[in-house]
């Protein structure tokens, strides 16, 4: 009786507390809005409607974050009986179990957790670089075609990626590539959202820089790797990060065509399989340590390096 009782004021001091936050931060960042002397009623109206819909959705993730972390520590009958109260026990057993339970055809949670860093990191180096490519070539340089294939590019943009998977699959299959590290290979398409980004910057620069590298008798090659893909840095950077977690998130692919070396993303889709089931050990609040375990990586990205993400990408001026 009293463990209920106490279990009722802190979820009770928690809604509090959550709400009082949930009320001051977006008011807070209204009237910081709406104290900036050069916007315009408008754009102040409109910038808050916006800053208003990305705090709901910041809110959304962090609560559910919150909600499956502490899920993760009760045992799996606790979780269906009050999946809002907080844990009678702190489980962090369920996170040992996660190593141990999580797994794809004998392929362990620190195998996979590798396959995952390789081939997340792999691909997001690969498609940036490619990206790079693709789109200093467009936006730099003219050759015959141009305009046509440049607007076939922006159509292909628009097909769906599941559609494409496929065709992907057969190629693969027909050049050998599957359950291999060179499936890397196919990350090298320097199409697609990406593309559009690195043009567009590239785009922009001036184009005095290429001039002038010219004159000196640098190389098209030297003049963009030496001159242009290092004021790109940045924008590539923040390019391969968004990259490197999408994949890190994938497990279409690697349950496709990397059967033989699943990623952590491929485990844990194996592993919801079997808690639906109640195969073995398999339980909901493991499947919850597990999710924790595996984003954390992503997590601590995210923390680390927000603001080179978010932050506006420039080149510098040429003084005259």
């Amino acid at each position: 009786m009293e463990k209920g009782i106490m279990n009722r004021f802190l979820r009770g001091c928690g809604n509090i507390l959550l709400g009082i936050v949930s009320f001051l931060i977006p008011v807070i960042g209204i009237v910081r809005i709406a104290k900036r002397p050069r916007m315009g009623i408008g754009a102040k109206i409109i910038t808050s409607i916006v800053f208003m819909i990305f705090w709901v959705y910041a809110v959304s993730l962090i609560y559910a974050m919150g909600w499956a972390f502490m899920n993760s520590l009760k045992g799996n009958l606790e979780f269906f009986e009050d999946m809002m109260s907080p844990p009678k026990r702190w489980l962090f057993s369920n996170y040992i179990k996660a190593f141990s339970l999580i797994e794809f055809d004998g392929v362990n949670f620190i195998a996979m957790f590798i396959n995952s860093i390789w081939f997340a990191l792999g691909s997001a180096i690969l498609s940036t670089l490619s990206h790079a490519v693709t789109g200093y070539i467009f936006a730099k340089y003219n050759f015959f075609g141009k305009r046509v294939f440049f607007n076939f590019v922006i159509f292909t943009i628009a097909l769906p990626v599941v559609g494409t998977l496929p065709s992907l699959y057969q190629i693969v299959n027909s050049l050998g590539l599957n359950d291999s590290p060179l499936f890397l290979i196919t990350a090298l398409g320097g199409f697609g959202s990406n593309f559009l980004i690195t043009y567009a910057f590239f785009k922009s620069m001036d184009r005095t820089y290429m001039e002038a590298a010219r004159i000196d008798g640098a190389s098209h090659s030297s003049i963009f790797w030496r001159i242009m893909l290092p004021q790109a840095a940045p924008m590539l950077f923040s390019i391969g990060l968004l990259s490197f977690i999408g994949q890190w998130n994938n497990y279409e692919t690697p349950l496709l065509m990397l059967s033989k070396m699943p990623t952590l993303a491929t485990g844990l889709y194996q592993f919801s399989d079997k808690m639906i089931f109640a195969v073995g050990d398999a339980s909901q609040t493991v499947y919850f340590a597990g999710i924790l375990l595996a984003s954390l990586p992503v997590v601590l990205l995210v923390i680390a390096f927000h603001e080179k993400i978010m932050e506006n990408v420039s080149t510098g001026g040429i003084k005259g």
